[in-house]
């Protein structure tokens, strides 16, 4: 399971693209130059794992992948790229998704990587805070109109990742922006952030704007719980939602709907 770990693995193709393998049973076949099958070989040959420890920040928050400024990939903000060279990341998004992120590689690699986190890490000064969330809100911070869309500032400079139970984020990096962010978190779960219950008995209207291709495209920061029967986002779409339910009857829908979802209402659904 740990070699398959490393054919799986988008890095695989990164360290070596010109290698090409095929596995048959219990062993393994390449093609490719003779130099990328012996350094391969050697690896999975003598593979280890090492668990990076949640000791200065979160793993998960020491290894968030991210974009530099000057679009080059990074696999995380506080280790150097060439530390992680030949290893291989499991950000740990697997079976039992704990958020926990281990490194795959050979002991004498793994080494200078254990050093700079037990030794380098502690000497940044780097500022760690901690935000407490909703589940719906970290959903939404996680999703495409949420963190990276309001804080595409700080891209390069902040790491952030959400706790398994998504209850909260931890932050990490120079104690500015870091700070900055919080004050923006805060007023948006408090003053930005609502949740708007269908009334009892409306599940098929609930639906009708679940289900709306219209209520999508118009509002896409929006989260529908199914389980709750309720939508929750920024207040100003979530209010406008709460207001084509107030009128839906009155203005037959034409605000939202499209004619398949027109076609899609119950008389029954239109009981107000």
């Amino acid at each position: 399971s740990d070699v398959v770990r490393v054919f799986i693995s988008v890095k695989y193709k990164q360290y070596w693209p010109n290698l090409r393998f095929h596995i048959s049973g219990r062993e393994i076949y390449f093609a490719g130059p003779e130099k990328d099958i012996d350094e391969c070989s050697i690896i999975l040959g003598n593979l280890v794992m090492w668990r990076i420890p949640n000791s200065v920040m979160e793993s998960a928050t020491l290894f968030r992948d991210h974009r530099t400024k000057e679009g080059n990939f990074r696999d995380s903000h506080f280790v150097p790229p060439q530390l992680l060279d030949k290893l291989f990341i499991d950000r740990a998004k697997g079976y039992d998704n704990t958020g926990q992120v281990t490194v795959w590689g050979l002991a004498e690699q793994i080494k200078p990587l254990s050093r700079h986190i037990d030794e380098v890490l502690p000497q940044m000064w780097l500022t760690r805070k901690t935000v407490l969330l909703t589940e719906k809100q970290s959903m939404f911070l996680s999703g495409p109109h949420g963190w990276r869309a309001m804080f595409p500032q700080f891209e390069d400079q902040v790491a952030y990742s959400f706790s398994n139970s998504y209850d909260s984020v931890e932050i990490v990096g120079d104690s500015e922006s870091v700070s900055q962010i919080e004050n923006t978190l805060e007023k948006f779960t408090t003053e930005i952030w609502t949740v708007f219950q269908f009334p009892p008995g409306k599940e098929k209207v609930y639906w009708n704007f679940r289900l709306s291709e219209k209520v999508k495209k118009e509002f896409p920061r929006t989260l529908f719980d199914d389980s709750s029967r309720s939508v929750c986002g920024f207040k100003s779409d979530v209010n406008s939602i709460e207001k084509l339910l107030t009128n839906q009857v009155t203005k037959g829908s034409k605000m939202f709907m499209t004619e398949r979802d027109v076609w899609n209402i119950t008389l029954e659904t239109l009981k107000i």
